[in-house]
């Protein structure tokens, strides 16, 4: 495929320095339904962040074991140029655990068929092009604009066997560019020297500062896309913050984007909003300081 453009957001949150990242919606717990959130209102937080002009979404095939990926394909018929980031790598099914099985994997842990049980993993290359393939399949496309391995382990980001294996899909047009999405520092930083333009999802919240600042001074910084994940850190800091600064939860929401805006200056910014509502009221706040004319486009792995 050709290089593509790093995608305009659309909507961007402002940092309190003047720095900006494009706001992309986090789908986690959207359509899981056994966590009391339906799939008919995963469907109405969808369009409501399309109609408001989010143009970036993040999923990942075990995201409510697939549901998330069904929702957002069945959104994209609704709704053009929203450009889809998803994942895979993480063994939450039983045809996934069969899938790594068959692809030389041994015997994969089947803990992520529990609920908040660690997942096995696998990433190697026939595994990834079966979930490439499935991803493709639930979402409706023809080609991944962006895939990342889901918690890849440093050894895992450093196999060239694994790299090899994503750089076929994504010259064969399976997939656009392709990274990692992690927690972990130092595979953050290992994903820097992937070929091309890697994509990175790495944690900018409260407690993040030293990678941060390690991701911000790396050599490969510029030919990277930096993804932020976790702004908002664990579940309580929202309301904590709010108690403190003695604000609303849509205001405390925007003051932990801007920091962590200030503390990352990601590319994008994720933000996970499962009910119509939460994306209305954080959009509303967020886009409340007016955006600048004009924003840098960066190329990509394509």
């Amino acid at each position: 495929m050709e290089a593509a453009s790093l995608p305009d957001p659309g909507l961007t949150v402002a940092g309190d320095t003047g720095l900006r990242a494009g706001l992309g919606l986090g789908t986690a717990r959207l359509g899981a339904f056994w966590q009391g959130k339906g799939v008919r209102e995963g469907a109405r937080a969808l369009d409501a962040a399309f109609d408001l002009g989010v143009t970036v979404v993040d999923t990942a095939d075990v995201y409510a074991r697939g549901i998330s990926e069904r929702l957002v394909g069945r959104a994209l018929r609704r709704h053009e140029g929203v450009t889809v980031i998803t994942k895979g790598g993480l063994l939450k099914t039983p045809a996934a655990l069969a899938q790594a099985a068959r692809s030389g994997a041994g015997r994969p842990s089947a803990g992520g068929l529990r609920a908040a049980a660690p997942a096995g993993r696998c990433f190697r290359p026939d595994y990834l092009r079966w979930a490439v393939q499935g991803s493709l399949r639930r979402l409706g496309l023809d080609s991944l604009p962006v895939y990342l391995l889901h918690e890849p382990d440093l050894a895992t980001v450093r196999d060239p066997e694994v790299v090899a294996g994503m750089e076929r899909l994504r010259e064969e047009g399976a997939v656009g560019a392709w990274g990692v999405s992690t927690p972990e520092d130092d595979v953050a930083l290992a994903a820097m020297d992937l070929p091309g333009t890697p994509w990175i999802e790495a944690l900018v919240g409260p407690g993040n500062d030293s990678l941060a600042e390690k991701l911000t001074v790396h050599p490969r910084r510029r030919e990277s896309v930096l993804v932020g994940i976790g702004a908002l850190g664990d579940g309580g800091q929202v309301a904590r913050r709010a108690a403190v600064g003695r604000m609303g939860p849509a205001e405390a929401v925007a003051s932990l984007a801007a920091e962590a805006v200030d503390r990352a200056a990601p590319d994008l910014l994720l933000l996970g909003m499962s009910t119509p509502e939460h994306v209305r009221r954080n959009v509303a706040r967020l886009m409340a300081t007016p955006e600048p004319a004009g924003q840098d486009k960066k190329e990509t792995a394509g």
